[in-house]
């Protein structure tokens, strides 16, 4: 498109909202691409609308999750509002169920689990998400999920359920609709929602009226799911519907627990379990507690062996009674044993002299959660096994610039800026990629201490190119693909090979093949040539006068070279003929263009008769002879004329008629003669050959009005002077 919003380019539109529309754009000053959300013009002086998008907003910023769509700025330009975070390749989940309809249990988990980590990871920044619709939600390559957008939270401030467009109540809690205080099992049951319409193509509760649909989530129950989909198993059907239960106290606390009873139901990964041992020696107890990943087809037989070590070493407890000290072991060598936080050395490690009752044991280790268990002394000694968890750490990786590909182990991760959770102590290999920057490698150690921010800066693999064109404003197309108009700076293209291509209306295209090194900043500037065109006009009759533009440029036939691409006002005149007025349009890409013209004949004849003959005949003021019996007068105009007979000793005869195109008008004249003899106070000399006596009576301009012996005429004149000036 090329539309600027704000300093970002948009590139194409990729989603309608209900209020909003995503773009996916070009950040010109960071060379990124971008996801730019903006708000609907017919929404943008609606306080309440623009409130509720830059809440929305506001929820994610606060949050940085592998899930979770980075927000990068919330902007308003000219009364446009607009929010600008990361862009995510995939399929909104709502296309992808329009789509197919309805998902599988193991597909619908997939996205649950994903899901379910950002509800979790939101709860615990004391975030609610709000209202989380399908169309919030992208799932890309390779089971990646990411939220891209969080709901208002209706009850809060001054949002109400019903003053929201019916598309977000399909997405609210019961509690939401109440107005009552909300915690994060509200979410869970949006998590119940996005389950139900995933795993049967549509949501539990639907409506056109928006107090009917907050009303269904109060009283309703959902049409039962084996009603649309009955291949989903009923165990798949229970975790909904606990999900989507009306009190908040009879869902899931979380949505780990959600994710828990899926798999489970499905066969789909481990279930955790907690162990407990208690050894006993008279007064004496140690409870030892531990993580472990129980399969479900284990269970039995680590029962039995918990049993067995349980009786083992409670006689262990007996056979030792009256020994008078506390032995602390552990699996790993070196854990820091604090009883009372007091710290007495590390392990393997024997303690002395403990008083008789509780006491409160610590195992501390580097890159370890820390142990802690309550013991109980009595009499003789005792001993007690710390076991110890690895400490997963968190590691963020930031690349500059941005959008690098993070592959962990060989593992693609996602791209930077990307959070890396649960890394236990150990080694890890590290490398980045991003088109048009050399490939990275890091390898950095997790010690369990704390976590870690690695930063890189990759090296460019591109360089820079400075164009600009004379006259501006010229396309810029490099490779085929349109970079903006000149002058511009191309930031971030490839090193090696490129044709660059300026286009401009009414100039020629100028193209030029470039070498760019790495890191090189190439400047190119281009004089346009301006496009000239041929315009060849014709006419028939030939001898037409040519005006171009209220610019006489000849007569037909006629060529004019070197003219601008550009629309022209044509007009053709020739005596006896219609004026032809016509509107030429020279287009650059044509070189030459014709016109031809066919003038259309517009004059006439006069067939005078008269008697007496030897008549003199003006018409309109012009001589046109003597008549002798007949006389012809052609290419007379279509229109009135005036014709005028003058034969001395007979009155003057003059009459208006009217000549149509291609027509002979007939007139015949008889002369009255005149009785009395008239004296001439002057005698004209005539160009056409003869004498005229008369006298002048008036003169305007070239034309006269002379009186002669039978009445009055008026002639055309060329030159007026006496009988004396003439002889002279």
């Amino acid at each position: 498109m090329g539309k600027m919003i704000g300093k970002y380019e948009i590139i194409e539109k990729i989603g309608k909202g209900r209020i909003s529309v995503v773009y996916k754009t070009n950040q010109v000053s960071l060379s990124r691409i971008v996801a730019l959300r903006v708000l609907d013009a017919e929404y943008s002086s609606n306080d309440f609308y623009v409130e509720i998008f830059r809440k929305e907003a506001r929820a994610l910023a606060k949050l940085s999750h592998p899930n979770i769509a980075q927000v990068y700025g919330i902007g308003e330009e000219n009364g446009t509002y607009y929010v600008a975070s990361e862009y995510c390749e995939g399929k909104i989940l709502r296309d992808i169920i329009v789509k197919d309809k309805k998902l599988s249990p193991e597909k619908a988990g997939s996205i649950l689990a994903k899901t379910a980590e950002v509800i979790d990871y939101a709860h615990e920044e004391k975030v609610l998400c709000g209202i989380i619709k399908p169309s919030d939600i992208v799932a890309g390559p390779g089971e990646q999920v990411k939220v891209v957008k969080f709901g208002v939270v209706p009850g809060r401030g001054d949002i109400s359920v019903r003053d929201l467009p019916v598309e977000y109540i399909r997405y609210v809690s019961p509690e939401m609709v109440r107005e009552e205080k909300i915690d994060g099992r509200s979410d869970i049951y949006l998590l119940g929602i996005l389950l139900y319409e995933m795993l049967t193509g549509k949501p539990p509760f639907d409506s056109a009226d928006s107090s009917v649909l907050a009303e269904k989530h109060l009283n309703e129950v959902p049409p039962p799911i084996e009603n649309l989909s009955p291949e989903v198993s009923s165990g798949f059907r229970q975790v909904v519907m606990k999900c989507l239960n009306k009190k908040p106290e009879n869902r899931y606390s979380d949505a780990a627990g959600v994710v828990k009873d899926w798999r489970r139901i499905s066969g789909v990964g481990v279930e955790k379990a907690t162990v407990i041992t208690r050894h006993f020696r008279r007064g004496d107890t140690i409870v030892m507690k531990r993580k472990d990943e129980i399969s479900p087809g284990k269970k039995i037989w680590r029962a039995a062996a918990f049993a067995a070590i349980f009786l083992a070493l409670a006689a262990v407890f007996i056979i030792l009674f009256g020994q008078k000290s506390l032995s602390v072991q552990s699996g790993l060598q070196g854990v820091a044993v604090y009883i009372d936080d007091k710290y007495y050395g590390k392990t393997p490690v024997v303690i002395k002299g403990l008083s008789k009752g509780k006491h409160i044991v610590v195992g501390k280790k580097a890159g370890y959660r820390s142990s802690r268990q309550e013991i109980k002394l009595g009499i003789g000694e005792a001993s007690l096994r710390i076991g110890l968890a690895k400490k997963p750490v968190l590691a963020r990786v930031l690349t500059f610039p941005e959008g690098a590909q993070v592959y962990l182990n060989g593992v693609l991760k996602g791209k930077s800026p990307l959070l890396l959770k649960d890394l236990m102590p150990g080694e890890y290999k590290l490398k980045l990629m991003l088109n048009d920057y050399a490939a990275e490698q890091k390898v950095f150690k997790v010690d369990g201490s704390s976590s870690l921010v690695l930063k890189v800066k990759l090296l460019s693999l591109h360089g820079t190119v400075a164009v600009e064109s004379v006259p501006s404003g010229a396309e810029i197309h490099i490779d085929g693909t349109y970079m903006g108009t000149t002058p511009k700076t191309i930031e971030q293209l490839r090193a090696g090979r490129h044709e660059v291509l300026l286009k401009k209306e009414e100039y020629c295209d100028f193209r030029r093949n470039i070498f760019l090194r790495e890191r090189q900043k190439f400047s190119l500037r281009a004089e346009l040539e301006e496009k000239l065109a041929v315009l060849v006009i014709r006419s028939n009759p030939a001898g037409v006068d040519v005006w171009l533009d209220g610019r006489h440029v000849g007569k037909t036939p006629l060529t004019l070279k070197k003219l601008r691409p550009s629309k022209y006002k044509l007009r053709m005149v020739k005596k006896g003929y219609a004026d032809v007025k016509r509107n030429v349009v020279l287009d650059a890409g044509k070189e030459k263009t014709a016109v031809d013209v066919e003038m259309k004949d517009i004059t006439g004849f006069l067939l005078v008769t008269c008697f007496p003959s030897s008549a003199r005949i003006y018409v309109d003021g012009g001589d046109k002879g003597v008549i002798y019996g007949s006389l012809s007068v052609g290419n007379l105009d279509e229109g009135e004329h005036q014709i005028q007979v003058v034969k001395p000793g007979y009155r003057v005869y003059g009459k208006m008629f009217r000549i149509a195109a291609g027509k002979t008008f007939v007139i015949s004249i008889v002369l009255e003669k005149i009785i009395k003899k008239w004296k001439p106070a002057v005698r004209l000399h005539l160009a056409g050959g003869g004498e005229l006596d008369g006298e002048i009576i008036s003169r305007d301009g070239d034309e006269i009005v002379v009186r002669v012996e039978g009445g009055l005429i008026t002639l055309k004149t060329c030159k007026v002077e006496s009988e004396e000036e003439r002889k002279q």
